[in-house]
Formats: structure tokens, C-alpha cells, sequence
């Protein structure tokens, strides 16, 4: 996860309980989230044009790569703005990784908190140092908290976690901002490069009552389960990220542990990309982040049932813009979702 934005806590009181600025701030977002949620896809675009209309004149200004990438492609960087948007030329990761210095602001608007570099995990085989602020952070924090609301998670309860870069094996609360918000339980943690067999010997004690790890990872412990007859009672639910969810692997976590398996898919230089719906199988973008477009191989949108490549733009990321960036991935667009979200 990212750092949390540096903002001072405040002491609060036991009961009613009155979280600090930032917690505050993390709920007050939750009440636009729940509203926004249900606009149309048209609704959440214009509203996307609002902000791209702040965006684009900045990166245009401020960053030296868009600003002569544009001009060379016969677009004006001074007088930029959402209009112009499907002209932008297509960023790939290649090229943001050999030029990452001029990807970044020269004036980065401080009222977007603390300038901090991060590092991707390379999956795709090309890492990336990246820039970002206290603000990109928080939009991260407030998708965490999406998902556990979407998602009907017991706050109280202990959540376990087997991944890389892990903190301490136990402490109180799930972690982040989410702690300045609400009271959560116990997070107990494990590194991922652990003995399967130890993990499964370690949840058995733990008795979490979620579980988040690689969906590889994820494999292995159901199938060393069902081998050994190892129930996990306790658990309500396993959760997913970092990699490719195969057709059979909620099915598989249903027949050994008798749970749902809810994924999310994210990367850690634009964050949340999409969560998966409460209600269906799809996943919903998070559309007050991110703009994401699904291109097919003339870089025009795909329809619903066919596939290309992940095209984002980060929306509050001012620090370092990833305009129109091909992260690398694939995917699926679906159909309006029935659960009536836009």
C-alpha cells in the first residue's frame, strides 16, 4: 500500500466516536462514493471532464514530457482541455520508464500533500519508479474502504494476509487510513516466501476470518487443504490481488473452505483500477480516480464482449500524470452491470 498522508490525528472520543481530520475526510469521501456509484457511465464522464480540464492544462505546463510530446503531435500544450483528450498519443510503460524524470511536475499544486517515489513490483517484467502525493495516496486509502463496505466486512473481525512486504506479524487494526476512520480487529501477517505447508499450519491457528493472498498463492493453500482435510471455520471470506484469477479458483475456494473469493485489481502506480462488483461477477472501475479505456488494435474502444489493451489516465495524480498510459494489460469490457451501477 502507499504511505498515508503525513496530516496530524487528534485525540477522539470513545464514544460516539469523532475520527481525526483525515478520518473525517476518508468518510465524507465514502458519502460521495455512495452516491456517485450509481450515476450513469455518462455522468461519471462528464464528471471525469471536469477534472481533466484541471489536469491536462497542468501536465501540459508543468510536465516537460507531455508538453513536447503534444506539441509533436500537433496539439497545443498551452490551450490543452477535455475536448482533446482522444487525440492525446497512447504513453507505453517502456516509454515511461525510460524517460520517468520527464513524466514528473515541475509545480506540483501543494495542496496535494507530501511528494513521495514508489516502486512497482515489475510483474509485467519492466519495473517502474514513479512519483506521486499525499492526495493519489489517499484516493487508495478510500477505494480500501470502498471494498470493505461494498463487500459487508465485520470491521471487529481478524483479517490474515500472506503477501510480499508484509509489517509486523500482529497488530491492531487492518492498517492505513482506515484506522483514522473506524476501529477494525486484529491484522495478522505473513510473508509470502513461507512454506505453504507453514502458512496453512499458521491460518489454522490465526482462525482469521479473512484471508488476502495471491490468487497463485491461494491455489496452493486450497489444494494442500483438501489434501490434508484442513477446514478453516473461522474464515468468511478470501481475497485476491496481484494476479490473474482463473475461472475454477472461486469454485475451488467454495468446495474446500466454503467461502466467496472477491477479487480486486489494482497496480501500484495508479492504485485501485477496478473492485469487484458486490452484486455480480464484473468489476467496476474507480471512475472518480481513474479514467480507464479498453482499446482495441486501431486504438479504438472495445464493445462490450471483446478484448484490449488497459489504457488509464490517473486523475489526481499531479506529480507525476499518467496520461493515456498502456500499463500492459488486457482485459474484457462487460456489459452494463445489473446491479445498476455506472
Amino acid at each position: 500500500d502507499p504511505p498515508c498522508p503525513g496530516l496530524p490525528r487528534f485525540l477522539a472520543t470513545a464514544w460516539p466516536s469523532l475520527p481525526d481530520d483525515v478520518g473525517a475526510q476518508l468518510l465524507a469521501m465514502q458519502f460521495q462514493f455512495d452516491r456517485s456509484q450509481w450515476w450513469s457511465a455518462q455522468a461519471l464522464h462528464t464528471a471525469q471532464d471536469r477534472q481533466l480540464d484541471v489536469l491536462l492544462p497542468h501536465a501540459g505546463k508543468d510536465v516537460p514530457y507531455y508538453r513536447n510530446r503534444w506539441k509533436a503531435a500537433g496539439l497545443d500544450p498551452d490551450r490543452i482541455s477535455a475536448n482533446d483528450f482522444h487525440a492525446l498519443p497512447v504513453i507505453k510503460r517502456l516509454e515511461l520508464n525510460q524517460h520517468a524524470s520527464k513524466f514528473e511536475s515541475r509545480n506540483c499544486p501543494p495542496q496535494h500533500g507530501k511528494v513521495y517515489q514508489d516502486t512497482t513490483s515489475g510483474s509485467l517484467g519492466v519495473p517502474l519508479k514513479f512519483k506521486a502525493t499525499d492526495l493519489h495516496s489517499f484516493f487508495w486509502h478510500a477505494f480500501v474502504m470502498r471494498d470493505h463496505l461494498w463487500h459487508g466486512r465485520d470491521f471487529g473481525a481478524k483479517m490474515a494476509i500472506i503477501r510480499h512486504g508484509v509489517g509486523k506479524p500482529s497488530v491492531r487494526g487492518w492498517g492505513g487510513l482506515l484506522d483514522r476512520a473506524v476501529a477494525s480487529g486484529i491484522c495478522a501477517s505473513l510473508p509470502i516466501m513461507t512454506d505453504v505447508e507453514r502458512q496453512l499450519e499458521w491460518l489454522t491457528e490465526q482462525a482469521p476470518a479473512y484471508l488476502l493472498s495471491y490468487p497463485s498463492n491461494l491455489r496452493a493453500l486450497l489444494v494442500l487443504a483438501r489434501q490434508k482435510g484442513v477446514p478453516l471455520p473461522s474464515l468468511r471470506e478470501v481475497r485476491t490481488f496481484g494476479e490473474y484469477v482463473t475461472d475454477d479458483l472461486p469454485s475451488l475456494a467454495r468446495a474446500v473452505w466454503n467461502v466467496p473469493l472477491t477479487d480486486a485489481y489494482s497496480s501500484q502506480e495508479c492504485g485501485y483500477i477496478a473492485l469487484q462488483c458486490p452484486a455480480a461477477s464484473g468489476y467496476h472501475v474507480m471512475s472518480e480516480n481513474l479514467r480507464v479505456e479498453v482499446l482495441d488494435t486501431q486504438g479504438q474502444p472495445c464493445a462490450p464482449g471483446e478484448t484490449g489493451r488497459v489504457v488509464i489516465t490517473t486523475l489526481h495524480n499531479f506529480a507525476m500524470p499518467l496520461i493515456r498510459y498502456a500499463i500492459g494489460d488486457f482485459a474484457e469490457v462487460g456489459a452494463a452491470c445489473e446491479c445498476g451501477r455506472g
